[in-house]
């Protein structure tokens, strides 16, 4: 298992970035897909001090044949729980995705691996992980994250996971361009970890993400 798992993070709830164009991120985007179905966006908010603040725009994007899934889906239907199961089902096996987060405040170091690790144990928890993936993220997220050790994340800095069969790579850039993180990683379970961490029932992320799409039929 490795740090991509960071995608799991800071979390609990996120307004829409929009679709990169690829040469503002250097990422090839070529295999997502376009359109109403084939993105999911929210705005997370935390709580602090009887106060909820902005934190960070969240977007999933998909490619194209998960995005048509979504589209009968969602088409026509109402949003209930066993819908949103569905499409939380299919979001989590998509072979091309795209996670960006575009974060609008600080956030400590501390307290960003704290939320990794959070989300990770509702990702085992549901079954999609090994324990033995759960211990090994919490042991050596100081190590995969040193990078940020220094500064955390910073108001602008983005987040991106590129998801392309059982590829991951992953990048942390900060708002002038600084890129702090960037590695990819080879492995169907880190794929599943990072978009379980925004589909599985008890994530922050979950609701909003898949509201967005009935919300993009009005």
């Amino acid at each position: 298992m490795n740090r991509t798992l960071f995608a799991i993070c800071v979390a609990t709830s996120i307004a829409a970035p929009g679709q990169l164009d690829s040469q503002e991120v250097d990422l090839d985007l070529s295999r997502l897909g376009d359109g109403a179905y084939s993105q999911m966006d929210m705005l997370l908010r935390k709580g602090f001090l009887f106060v909820k603040v902005d934190v960070a725009n969240v977007s999933v994007r998909v490619g194209p044949r998960t995005a048509e899934v979504l589209r009968h889906l969602v088409t026509g239907n109402r949003l209930t729980s066993d819908l949103a199961d569905s499409i939380a089902w299919y979001a989590i096996r998509s072979s091309e995705a795209l996670v960006t987060m575009e974060f609008e405040r600080n956030v400590g170091l501390s307290r960003f691996l704290s939320g990794i690790r959070d989300g990770a144990e509702t990702v085992w928890k549901r079954g999609l992980i090994e324990r033995t993936t759960f211990d090994d993220i919490s042991r050596n997220l100081p190590t995969w994250y040193s990078g940020l050790e220094d500064r955390g994340i910073r108001d602008g800095d983005r987040a991106f996971y590129l998801i392309s069969g059982d590829q991951l790579h992953t990048r942390v850039q900060g708002s002038d361009g600084t890129i702090y993180i960037d590695q990819v990683d080879v492995g169907r379970e880190s794929v599943l970890s990072v978009l379980a961490g925004y589909f599985v029932r008890g994530s922050d992320f979950r609701d909003g993400l898949v509201r967005s799409l009935f919300e993009s039929e009005r």
